[in-house]
């Protein structure tokens, strides 16, 4: 879901049943913001938060030993799926430690742009093919 330019992440929780089997009617809405405008961001963050929820409401709904009611799993739901939330979005805005290489990597591509550029300039395009060929469909 996108409001604005921001992408959210919309799930219907059912409640608990502490009967395997029956029939689960009620729901309630979990709904968090995954803090990016990026598409690509928004699925990887939304699959790895979907993935998460089906494994832990599977282990809170068979492995609780103790009885829960439908309003407390709810609670420890949300609560889980806000955290693992939180934890996708630092792993993935987390700074890169190694300056030295990402400032070696940069200094790469900006040699590579100028190398292309220059080749533009005198209408050798030969290095551009080479790189797009694969992307390219074919006849």
């Amino acid at each position: 879901m996108r409001r604005g330019t921001i992408f959210y992440f919309r799930k219907r929780l059912p409640k608990a049943s502490p009967l395997p089997g029956k029939r689960i009617s009620q729901k309630s809405l979990f709904c968090a913001s995954l803090q990016t405008n990026v598409l690509a961001e928004a699925f990887a963050r939304a699959a790895q938060l979907l993935d998460f929820y089906e494994t832990k409401r599977k282990q809170l709904l068979l492995d609780t030993t103790q009885t829960m009611s439908d309003a407390a799993v709810n609670v420890v739901l949300h609560d889980m799926l806000r955290t693992e939330l939180n934890r996708i979005i630092r792993g993935q805005d987390a700074p890169t430690t190694n300056i030295a290489a990402v400032d070696a990597q940069i200094a790469e591509l900006q040699a590579k742009a100028e190398r292309l550029r220059q080749n533009a300039r005198m209408n050798d395009f030969s290095d551009v093919v080479r790189e797009i060929q694969p992307f390219a469909r074919q006849p």
